[in-house]
């Protein structure tokens, strides 16, 4: 420290000469007129120009007790006592006769052991899984067009109540207004989800046409397969002709018949 001080104190007389208007002057004569005072008042200049941090670090290492910290502590006397107001003014078990002393201890900064350091883990396991359960649930209850519909159905039925029940009819406006402002958004949303839900995909189309052209394709397979089968069919049946003999009626026959009906 005491050699920072003496480079600014040289570095002053130094400035101090090197701006004498007396250029005639000698070094020497320079040296005559510099007297005690101008000494200590260029000491205490020299020592003003020390920086704080240059000189907390010099105490630090000689006086750890007297460097000043870089956060120094903060007086929290005020807060104190409106924490203590605030717990009287609640009353109760604990709260009557709370005192600074009790802040204080509260407040104290203590050592983390290991049994710490788990219960801390295991809270933050125990929330993650929470909010692993919460995310679950709202997989399962996702936010439909079904239930944005039934909201504003509610939204709607209340102002209607009222809208026929509150006698000042300004103030029934105002509220009418304020709801269908704070209902637009869930409108749109609404007419966005039915829009998402009514419109296909093309990857939709796509598979359709796919579809068709297999069930096209198959129907003209089966056609032509049935179209062998019955040929083959024909193929193998023989058609038989019968013959037809003419009946021819004559003399000679009917004399027969006569005959055998005699006998």
């Amino acid at each position: 420290m005491l050699r920072i001080q003496s480079s600014f104190f040289i570095c002053r007389v130094c400035v101090i000469r090197s701006l004498e208007n007396d250029r005639s002057l000698s070094v020497i004569d320079a040296w005559k007129k510099f007297t005690i005072l101008d000494c200590v008042k260029h000491v205490g200049i020299a020592y003003a120009e020390i920086k704080k941090s240059t000189l907390n670090a010099c105490w630090k290492a000689v006086w750890p007790d007297v460097a000043e910290r870089a956060n120094p502590p903060i007086l929290l006397e005020q807060e104190y006592s409106q924490i203590i107001e605030l717990a009287h003014s609640l009353g109760g078990e604990g709260f009557e006769d709370l005192s600074e002393a009790d802040i204080i201890e509260i407040m104290a900064d203590k050592e983390i052991c290991e049994d710490d350091l788990i219960d801390m883990v295991n809270i933050t396991s125990e929330n993650e899984s929470d909010n692993e359960t919460v995310a679950d649930g709202y997989a399962h209850n996702p936010f439909t067009a079904k239930v944005v519909r039934e909201g504003l159905e509610q939204g709607r039925k209340l102002v209607n109540y009222f809208q026929q029940n509150d006698p000042h009819l300004d103030q029934a406006l105002r509220f009418q207004r304020n709801m269908n402002e704070c209902l637009n958004e869930y409108e749109e949303l609404y007419n966005v989800l039915t829009k998402n839900k009514s419109q296909s995909l093309i990857t939709n189309f796509i598979s359709m046409s796919r579809r068709n052209e297999i069930n096209s394709n198959r129907s003209t397979t089966e056609t032509a397969s049935n179209e062998i089968i019955l040929s083959s069919d024909e193929s193998e049946i023989i058609q038989t002709r019968k013959r037809r003999r003419p009946v021819v009626e004559s003399d000679s026959d009917s004399s027969v018949d006569e005959n055998t009906l005699n006998l």
